[in-house]
């Protein structure tokens, strides 16, 4: 019954998770050819680095190395439109409770012989895919345009691995959030408008933390906070406890909407 519901879910998202998934992997290729591009005018990351005064330069941190080819690279797992199609897209997948309660299509199934938990593990299966899938499909975007691009050092794909591995714990989190949200609203328009209303504002925190440090202070309190892919592949820094946030996150949120749904009426 459980594969059923999930195929019933997958069916309904087929297009837009094939075309997500193939748009955010046609895009890193493009980025790729884009940092060949500034890799061959090495002359114009100097200039704009000799125009930028070192205390600037020391706020945006291993931003900067955007500049470079391996950035450009890097900066496909965190560009604001990629990650907000992503987001929403497992906003949306997390919600689906939401749009069948408001449809009455929840009622039809939970009249049969289906436990409320196994109709909810549907949908986070599906989120579940999604968080993998996207990720997925940037690294292999990542190591198709590193296959074609010539640059004197690249970085191997192997490399953006961890990027792609923190982007889908940060999914993950994001799902395990809206899954929650999803079982308490009766309209799915209602509950997308919540999850954008909580994420999008400790998004811009997290953002604006990085050149604001009494904003930075609250930056911790933000999942984006724990999601630093440049700094990630770039740094060769360790993600293990900002993984350990997420995952936790996810786990516990999706753990709560389980609970939650499980006493709601639909």
């Amino acid at each position: 019954m459980s594969s059923a519901l999930l195929g019933r879910l997958l069916r309904h998202n087929a297009r837009i998770l094939i075309l997500l998934a193939g748009g955010l992997a046609t895009i890193e290729i493009l980025l790729t050819r884009l940092g060949q591009q500034l890799e061959s005018s090495g002359g114009l990351r100097e200039a704009l680095l000799r125009m930028i005064p070192p205390q600037v330069q020391s706020l945006f941190g291993p931003q900067i190395e955007l500049l470079t080819f391996n950035g450009a690279v890097a900066f496909g797992f965190q560009h604001p439109a990629l990650l907000a199609a992503s987001v929403g897209t497992v906003v949306a997948a997390a919600t689906t409770p939401a749009a069948e309660r408001e449809s009455g299509l929840m009622d039809l199934i939970l009249s049969g012989p289906v436990p409320r938990a196994r109709y909810l593990a549907a949908t986070l299966a599906l989120v579940l895919i999604e968080a993998v899938l996207f990720p997925a499909a940037l690294l292999g975007g990542a190591a198709a345009g590193l296959s074609f691009v010539k640059v004197a050092s690249p970085l191997p794909w192997t490399r953006f691995i961890p990027a792609a591995a923190g982007m889908c714990a940060l999914l993950l989190c994001t799902g395990g959030i809206a899954l929650w949200i999803g079982v308490t609203a009766r309209r799915r328009g209602q509950a997308v408008a919540r999850c954008a209303a909580l994420l999008l504002p400790l998004y811009i925190v997290e953002m604006l933390g990085q050149v604001w440090p009494a904003l930075g202070r609250f930056a911790p309190l933000s999942p984006f906070h724990y999601y630093q892919p440049v700094r990630t592949v770039l740094l060769e820094g360790s993600q293990a406890a900002d993984l350990a946030v997420l995952i936790g996150l996810a786990a516990i949120t999706a753990a709560i909407a389980f609970v939650v749904f499980r006493r709601r009426d639909a």
